[in-house]
């Protein structure tokens, strides 16, 4: 059988909605169970697979499935983002903001592995600048609270605008000077951007008020610190640390400086300059993977962060990072090597573009060294795995298929130690970062994010809902609808469609009898890939055939026209 250019189907796999099988998401504990239609792929062109995706359709290695959530006890339904239209929300932002301090060495965690480790039996000493960070953000919080529980407009707000959005920091050497102080904080700035769209009150509208009346409640607890407390034109409220203080935050902002200046002494002025070149060059392949949303503003952090995009292939590496993850996420103690390749490695996609066609890659390698980085964007279209590492350990694998149009995400594993860094979140918008990069540098048509499923009872999918504004797949019509206007009329019925009754089903859905008649006159059913041998399909038997006629209808005419049927 000679069939480039085709989607090979295995009938071997066949699965029909009329057969329930247990839910993963509620865990059976509703009824109906999960249905779906399903066959296996051989080969699958990624621009069908892309039109497959568009009909509800998904993968799970080489198998593919469409949901039924009309019958199912859970209702799936196909989500996705347009990347130019994304918002970040102030959570996600926190998310990155908190990867970047610690990649700067701000936040205390230690991870066992990572650098710079703690030598055993001692702690960390916090800085004198870090302690008077901690102790006014607490003194100007309080006084920011105490302010904002007077006033009952501000009740709701008032914890979440404290405690996330008001900040002390020490002034930079950049900024520092006589009038400016050595640490400041924006409470005075951020409680007036809040009160003034819901206060009543005529002071809670004024900055220089609100300024004044915070300054007044936090001088007395300043000067037992030894800070004085100074008003700035802009907002901003200073604090000037007295000699001895200043002194000592003088002292450790110098010998930070020259830690992160001086080089090792051992290191010749060759290997110093190649280095300095490297990472240079790193940088600069790093910023044309992503455009930040939230960049780190320190050009020299402690921890090095890495993305390096490679062929979907299984590694001991990959695997071992997926085993803990799995131990750790799922309780799962029984996770295989070959289940690992089978679920998030093998995959049948493939770019028609490609000269060597579906050319398999080999299921394992001990190591990816022989495998160049894909670079910003993959030499072709298919399967790929985007590591993220810190340091050079790997810490985190998306599991990604690209299509000219999109990249969906299959799967996110990362190393439970750094699970306080809120990787899932990270992760998601790094892909998001990555495709938003893409779209203006490559190609205007890669646009969209898909997150796979979403279920609104779920907790393991309601999250994918943040990432706003996300669209849903209409079950009937086809055409997609913006979430925020379905979360009430999903939750008052169990299966909705979300078109408006005036708009139509999608042509390329509209797979009637006579279109399968087509295929199944003149398609032939060959026993393998490398087999010259067929049988005309029409000869099947009577229930296999039946099946097959369903499965037609749920791929759409487009995916049709390139089906080739194989039953090994």
């Amino acid at each position: 059988m000679d069939a480039p250019g085709k989607t090979i189907v295995d009938i071997s796999y066949l699965r029909l909605n009329s057969y329930p099988k247990r839910c993963g998401y509620c865990g059976g504990k509703k009824k109906g169970g999960a249905r779906s239609w399903g066959t296996a792929l051989e080969k699958a062109r990624v621009d069908d697979y892309e039109t497959m995706m568009d009909r509800g359709w998904r993968r799970s290695g080489t198998f593919f499935y469409k949901t039924d959530p009309e019958n199912s006890c859970c209702q799936l339904y196909t989500i996705r983002l347009n990347v130019n239209e994304f918002l970040i929300s102030r959570k996600q932002k926190k998310a990155l903001d908190k990867f970047n301090r610690f990649l700067n060495g701000e936040l205390e965690h230690k991870v066992a592995g990572s650098k710079p480790e703690v030598a055993e039996g001692k702690k960390e000493e916090k800085s004198v600048a870090k302690k008077y960070e901690e102790a006014l953000g607490s003194i100007v919080i309080k006084a920011v609270l105490e302010l904002l529980l007077k006033d009952k407009d501000l009740l709701k707000i008032s914890k979440d605008l404290a405690f996330n959005e008001v900040k002390a920091k020490i002034r930079t050497a950049k900024t520092k000077n006589s009038v400016h102080g050595d640490f400041v904080t924006n409470a005075a700035i951020v409680t007036y951007s809040a009160s003034k769209k819901v206060s009543k009150k005529e002071d809670m509208t004024i900055l220089s008020s609100i300024q004044k009346a915070i300054i007044n409640k936090i001088e007395v607890s300043c000067a037992e610190q030894k800070l004085k407390v100074v008003a700035s034109e802009n907002g901003f409220i200073n604090f000037t640390a007295d000699p001895e203080i200043k002194a000592i935050l003088d002292k450790e902002s110098t010998s930070k400086s020259k830690s992160l200046a001086i080089p090792n002494k051992s290191e010749s002025k060759e290997e110093l300059k190649k280095s300095s070149q490297e990472e240079a060059k790193e940088a600069s392949r790093y910023a044309k993977y992503f455009k930040e949303f939230v960049p780190n503003k320190n050009p020299n952090p402690i921890h090095k962060y890495t993305v390096e995009i490679f062929p979907a292939i299984a590694t001991e590496e990959t695997f071992e990072l997926y085993k803990a993850y799995q131990a750790h996420a799922h309780n799962d103690q029984k996770a295989s090597m070959s289940g690992f390749r089978d679920f998030l490695c093998e995959s049948p996609l493939y770019d028609p573009n490609n000269p060597e066609d579906a050319k398999r890659l080999p299921p394992f390698k001990d190591d990816i060294s022989k495998y160049k980085d894909q670079g910003v964007w993959p030499e072709y279209l298919g399967s790929y795995h985007m590591y993220h590492r810190i340091d050079g350990r790997l810490i985190g694998v998306g599991v990604l298929d690209f299509t000219s149009a999109v990249a969906s995400s299959v799967y996110f594993f990362y190393d439970p130690q750094y699970k306080f860094l809120n990787l899932g979140t990270v992760g998601s918008l790094r892909e998001i970062e990555y495709v938003k990069r893409i779209n203006e540098l490559h190609s205007p048509n890669f646009q969209y994010y898909y997150l796979g499923y979403y279920i609104q009872d779920c907790v393991k999918s309601v999250y994918k809902g943040q990432y706003y504004p996300s669209y849903l797949l209409c079950p009937v019509t086809y055409g997609w609808v913006q979430l925020e206007k379905l979360k009430e009329i999903i939750a008052e019925k169990k299966y909705v469609r979300f078109a408006d009754e005036g708009i139509d089903v999608i042509d390329d859905m509209k797979v009637g009898k006579k279109n399968v008649d087509e295929v199944v006159g003149s398609a032939k059913l060959f026993k393998s890939q490398q087999s010259k041998g067929s049988m005309p399909l029409k000869a099947l038997d009577k229930d296999t055939l039946a099946a097959l006629r369903i499965l037609m209808t749920k791929f759409g005419k487009a995916v049709l026209k390139h089906l080739v049927w194989t039953k090994p």
